[in-house]
């Protein structure tokens, strides 16, 4: 496509062999970008669904929705700290797709998953982190607000620092409501 466009030293010929095989890749192509599209909806669909049911069962979590979490890479184990991404008027996969490479550079194990009109998400440490890394992770959210807010209005909520599986549906509750507070204000 790129010869196509700008097309230096190619003859009339050439130009033209050119456009005939954009013509012919593009439909190939727009499959693949709609194949990808669709991977990306089913399998944001398949992660909010199994956030949903460990947070309506987490004082009960049995062997098969414990498997299917850590097939997912999830732990409920350990420490957690939740986080929640509403936006203004913003698809939630749009805002997923945004926060990817923010939370990439969170200093510690990360996760998120697009829940109803927003992001849900937390961080995992496996022992009690100290009030430094503590400190270090608020900053690395806080950041990763700022950047996905270059481009979205959105209202960001941090839970508290949680144990276990209980605290893990805790925070990202504390998270939730600190983030439609959050929302309402200016």
């Amino acid at each position: 496509l790129r010869l196509c466009l700008i097309a230096e030293g190619l003859d009339r010929d050439q130009q033209k062999a050119l456009g005939t095989a954009a013509v012919v890749a593009m439909p190939s192509v727009a499959a693949r970008l709609l194949v990808d599209r669709v991977n990306e909806f089913s399998d944001a669909a398949r992660t909010s669904s199994l956030l949903g049911e460990f947070l309506e069962r987490y004082m009960a979590v049995d062997a098969d929705l414990d498997k299917r979490l850590a097939e997912r890479g999830w732990r409920v184990d350990g420490w957690h700290l939740g986080f929640r991404l509403l936006g203004n008027r913003v698809d939630p996969l749009e805002l997923m797709r945004a926060m990817r490479s923010p939370r990439e550079q969170l200093p510690v194990e990360s996760h998120a998953a697009v829940r109803d009109d927003g992001v849900t998400g937390w961080l995992t440490f496996r022992a009690a982190p100290s009030t430094q890394e503590l400190r270090a992770s608020s900053e690395a959210l806080r950041k990763m607000h700022e950047r996905v807010q270059t481009n979205f209005d959105i209202a960001t909520g941090v839970g508290t620092l949680q144990r276990g599986p209980s605290g893990l549906a805790q925070t990202i509750q504390e998270a939730s409501d600190a983030a439609r507070l959050a929302q309402k204000r200016s």
